[in-house]
């Protein structure tokens, strides 16, 4: 693969970008696997926070339900609170 604009960031130089793609080709699929769940568990909770931050009047059920309606959908969102209604 060619290295140079991988990633698309714009806020990252060409050469740090290299960088990043040849220290993450060195490692082994264990090691990249570990690293890919600990970067989206950093999203998530971002994630989360970002809209706690936002929404501080809405409660912890309202909060997951939001975080399910950005990331998983509306329909997703709907069909577990109609799920948390009937419990």
């Amino acid at each position: 693969m060619k290295q140079g604009n991988f990633s698309g960031l714009n806020d990252t130089s060409q050469e740090a970008e290299n960088l990043q793609i040849s220290l993450l080709r060195k490692l082994t699929p264990a090691q990249r696997a570990i690293k890919t769940f600990s970067l989206s568990n950093q999203v998530i909770h971002l994630s989360k926070r970002a809209i706690r931050r936002q929404n501080p009047h809405l409660d912890e059920n309202e909060l997951k339900i939001l975080f399910l309606h950005h990331f998983y959908g509306q329909e997703i969102a709907q069909k577990v609170q109609a799920y948390l209604n009937k419990r």
